[in-house]
């Protein structure tokens, strides 16, 4: 009888759960962007709420959780009920500050449970238009002869684009300086002035086209529309470098399945739609979509990645 009980309740949770998931969603869903509002990432997360809402016919609202490099918001969803009404839209930040942060107060793969991608902003090797150099062999020569002489800015010590550029210092054996900014504006002025040789940047298209910058190779798997011309570091050898910057949408760890199913679906037919594509790639970032295990395994290579450039050199968070 006690046996035949446990099976009863088994049985009724179960089919509690499924029940759930196909009435899915009932109420309006919160979209946590830990970024403020205005930015790429915000944008990024607008154009898929929107979509989200006409796929599943139920609101989805957008809620700027701004703060602390994002963690006060990702802090949020973490602490959120795992019924599917409130998600993260996460990025490339995520990963890093969760190797580089010593106190993140959240894990990417034990307290979140993946979705699915969004988008890619690829980054490109910009310098001073006055660099020894027409191409990245070049580029890299000149580095190599001038061990420690060239410098590099970013958006600060610890940004995504200060890790990609020290990834990319390991990947080919090449000594540089940082000189760490507050913001990418300022990091890109530096170049334009001359001030450092180059930065690793996911902006910098007018500045190519200009010439007051060069462009010598990009990120990603394949050739990014903004500079067509330019090829990736995969083609001229350098691996490791194919993602940058990416967006993608996760919801509490123990997330029912079958919600999870419902909303990477959502996500995938949404990208599937003209606007959503036109809308993100405007602001230079290349649609997505996939499987969950696509997202988990993205996010998997992501953090091997920054630990191993932490681990080859911890003094890089020191500057």
């Amino acid at each position: 009888m006690h046996h035949l009980i446990k099976i009863l309740l088994f049985a009724s949770i179960f089919f509690s759960v499924n029940l759930f998931a196909q009435i899915y969603p009932l109420k309006p869903i919160h979209l946590v962007i830990p970024w403020p509002a205005g930015g790429v990432t915000d944008v990024v997360g607008r154009v898929i709420a929107k979509q989200i809402s006409i796929e599943l016919e139920s609101p989805v609202v957008v809620d700027n959780r701004a703060g602390a490099s994002g963690k006060i918001g990702t802090e949020f969803v973490k602490r959120a009920p795992a019924d599917g009404y409130t998600l993260l839209l996460g990025n490339g930040v995520m990963s890093v500050i969760s190797v580089v942060d010593p106190s993140p107060n959240y894990d990417p793969q034990k307290d979140f449970v993946s979705i699915s991608l969004i988008s890619e902003n690829p980054a490109a090797l910009l310098t001073k238009s006055s660099i020894n150099a027409t191409n990245l062999s070049e580029f890299i020569d000149l580095a190599k002869k001038n061990p420690g002489n060239l410098t590099f800015s970013s958006p600060g010590i610890g940004s995504t684009f200060h890790m990609l550029t020290e990834l990319f210092k390991l990947q080919t054996g090449i000594e540089a300086k940082h000189i760490p900014y507050q913001g990418s504006t300022p990091a890109a002025n530096a170049v334009l002035s001359a001030v450092v040789d180059f930065q690793i940047e996911s902006t910098g298209k007018q500045f190519v086209d200009s010439g007051q910058m060069k462009v010598f190779a990009v990120t990603g798997t394949k050739r990014w529309f903004m500079f067509p011309n330019t090829p990736t570091f995969s083609e001229l050898g350098i691996t490791g470098l194919e993602k940058a910057s990416w967006s993608a949408l996760f919801a509490p760890s123990n997330t029912p399945p079958q919600i999870i199913s419902k909303l990477n679906q959502a996500v995938n037919d949404s990208l599937k739609r003209t606007s959503v594509n036109s809308a993100l790639l405007q602001y230079g970032y290349s649609p997505l979509g996939g499987t969950t295990e696509d997202l988990t395994n993205h996010l998997s290579i992501d953090l091997q990645k920054w630990k191993r450039v932490v681990k080859t050199n911890p003094e890089i968070l020191k500057q």
